[in-house]
């Protein structure tokens, strides 16, 4: 398929991947709850947890560290008492993956040091914003931390800013990157008001709001799912959106340039299934190739984007997997991720956890504990388990992946070869009367979460 966005791969340092393995303490709900997971405060833990309330009060947002401290919550619709989902993914454009180090290396910097970088892309930074960065130190050290940036410059092509940052160890080399991952918050309502997503972003230790919108109008109140991904090859995630009752209808919003996310508009728009379902969707998103970026090889196809992962809500345990990247967005393939006799409807979750190229897709059948785990490539079933829930419980579980960004890595394309990433499968009840704690299946090298036998019991 021909391609017009296509990347050029350049030489990249690797970046460490931070993780705390901390086991984490009670959400303190005792109802169900929608998950995401990823780095969305400056400073905090290497991910946060973000939970939305399930339906029967009013809608919070609650946001944990690793360790299961309550760090914020917030009532994203005010009366709304539907539920509430959420979602965590780059989408303000007020961060960026790459960015370039231009101050010569081999010099120690001292605190408060002005050190200058150059993106890639303009992202819309401004003066006195606070952004997360890793900066490749001396001997393969790294440097994680909160910058401020003091001055910014902007130019058709690229985009200087000038941040004051702590003493860190002396920088490897002009030319060298670091990378922003500080991830921005999106949350949509379940059923029974207007279907709306908001976006928030934490500033410092400020969350504000950005944006708010009703991607299906002001008449459609059967409640939005939502999952973000880079599904047009852009450096920035996109919000997509699918309806949660009354159809397969699904939209992929960006942000609008220079807004700072106060702007979205709808990219892409197709139906997962036929007109005549309208049981509604679920939602993930992944890189499902295998196949490294090779231009200088003949090969002219750019694989570095994430493809939509859509599973029926209702019915039949169905999964298909969109190309999103240009429109008219087509289907790659679909197949049953259970008996397609079976008539309970799924949830979906993506990422990479074995450290193999080519994401993993986690479905679980409503109604039971059970969830299977699919070749994203392939679509061929590589095991499944159980969830040790209490024998009592045979309801909807709530999966999600931890987001752990779009790093670099050592064959120096623009999504790295995933050789040093692998991501952790996070589960709650999604409804159900008992204090929530999430259960961690571990990913390890070359074996899914889920699969390996590494699990944080609560």
């Amino acid at each position: 398929m021909p391609n017009d966005r296509s990347r050029k791969p350049s030489t990249r340092l690797g970046v460490e991947v931070l993780e705390d393995r901390t086991v984490p303490t009670t959400f303190g709900a005792n109802r169900g709850l929608s998950l995401a997971v990823g780095d969305v405060i400056p400073g905090g833990t290497a991910y946060e947890y973000v939970t939305g309330s399930g339906p029967g009060r009013q809608g919070l947002v609650q946001v944990f560290d690793a360790n299961g401290n309550l760090k914020q919550q917030f009532v994203p619709f005010p009366g709304h008492t539907g539920g509430v989902n959420v979602a965590v993914g780059e989408v303000t454009g007020n961060a960026t993956s790459r960015v370039e180090l231009l101050n010569p290396g081999g010099a120690t910097y001292a605190a408060n040091g002005l050190t200058t970088l150059k993106t890639y892309f303009p992202h819309g930074f401004s003066v006195g914003q606070t952004v997360r960065i890793n900066i490749p130190g001396a001997a393969g050290a790294f440097y994680n931390g909160d910058f401020t940036i003091t001055k910014v410059n902007s130019t058709t092509s690229f985009e200087y800013f000038n941040f004051i940052r702590p003493a860190m160890a002396p920088a490897t080399a002009a030319g060298g990157t670091a990378s922003v991952y500080q991830k921005d918050i999106i949350v949509s309502t379940g059923t029974g008001s207007t279907g709306r997503v908001a976006v928030y972003e934490y500033i410092g230790n400020q969350l504000r709001l950005k944006s708010t919108f009703a991607p299906f109008g002001p008449n459609y109140k059967g409640g939005i799912q939502i999952t973000t991904g880079d599904v047009t090859g852009d450096f920035h995630k996109e919000i997509i959106v699918g309806r949660q009752t009354g159809g397969s209808n699904v939209k992929v919003y960006g942000v609008v340039p220079g807004t700072g996310g106060s702007g979205y508009v709808a990219l892409r728009a197709f139906l997962a299934f036929a007109p005549a379902y309208t049981g509604g969707v679920t939602l993930a998103a992944t890189n499902i190739d295998a196949t490294t970026n090779d231009p200088l090889g003949g090969d002219p196809y750019d694989y570095n984007y994430a493809e939509i992962v859509v599973g029926r809500a209702q019915g039949a345990p169905q999964l298909a997997i969109f190309d999103a990247q240009q429109a008219p967005v087509f289907a790659r393939a679909r197949y049953f991720a259970f008996n397609q006799n079976i008539r309970n409807g799924i949830n979906v979750a993506a990422g990479d956890t074995d450290g193999i190229r080519g994401g993993d897709i986690y479905v679980s059948l409503k109604n039971s504990t059970n969830v299977t785990v699919i070749s994203g490539q392939t679509g061929v079933p590589v095991g499944s388990f159980s969830v040790p829930y209490a024998a009592t419980y045979g309801r909807n579980l709530d999966i999600a992946i931890n987001d752990l960004g779009d790093r670099p890595g050592p064959d120096g394309n623009d999504f790295g070869s995933y050789a040093s990433l692998v991501s952790d499968l996070f589960v709650v009840a999604s409804d159900g009367p008992f204090t929530q704690v999430p259960i961690i299946f571990r990913g390890r090298f070359s074996s899914p979460a889920g699969l390996n036998g590494s699990r944080s019991a609560p």
